[in-house]
């Protein structure tokens, strides 16, 4: 005799295990990671952030489910605000790079990112990105690493792209600040060549 097991999915927060509970007050056995119109709503109406979890359009593919419990939330609201507000801090440096990567793009220093050899990477008053000078182990300066930032708590690493190595087999490090910041700025795919500047013995030294 055989039977055949059947599985299946309960919602739950991936950072603190927290499991969703549907309208009845109970827990929701569902067979796929697609939430239910009338599920979702409830868990809303409860705090939870909730993103895919769908079916996309014709082709009928499932979205990815991402879910966080209220208290979840409210907590990465509170990170995501004090985050936000050290971003803002009052610059002390401004590189004007309209030139280099089109209008309203700067490179911008708060008080203490020169010790740290960071710049924030902004496009008018909102800040895109960072790009610092990577440090190794032994104190000596290499190439840049970039970071992508489109809201919340935590940033991007970029990879470069092949024409911009710091190291050869190795997409870690840019080669120039500038590069980096162009990174950030057109977050370009690994084979995307780099622009005419980029390749001057002038942006070598940026």
């Amino acid at each position: 005799m055989s039977f055949d097991r059947v599985t299946y999915y309960v919602p739950r927060c991936p950072w603190c295990g927290t499991r969703a509970t549907g309208p009845d007050g109970q827990e929701p056995r569902l067979e796929s990671e697609v939430l239910g119109e009338e599920l979702r709503a409830h868990m809303e109406a409860r705090g939870w952030q909730i993103a895919g979890g769908e079916w996309n359009g014709r082709a009928r593919v499932r979205t990815p489910l991402n879910l966080r419990c209220a208290r979840c939330a409210a907590a990465t609201a509170v990170r995501t605000a004090k985050f936000e507000r050290d971003l803002a801090r009052p610059a002390v440096r401004t590189v004007d790079m309209s030139a280099r990567l089109g209008d309203g793009w700067s490179l911008v220093q708060r008080d203490g990112d020169e010790e740290r050899r960071l710049w924030l990477v902004r496009h008018g008053e909102r800040t895109r990105g960072q790009v610092a000078r990577y440090v190794n182990r032994r104190g000596g300066l290499s190439g840049w690493q970039a970071w992508a930032y489109d809201g919340g708590e935590l940033m991007l690493h970029l990879d470069a792209v092949s024409a911009a190595l710091w190291r050869e087999k190795s997409s870690f490090l840019w080669r120039t600040r500038d590069l980096a910041a162009w990174g950030v700025a057109v977050r370009p795919k690994h084979s995307q060549t780099p622009p005419a500047w980029a390749r001057s013995g002038a942006s070598a030294r940026a």
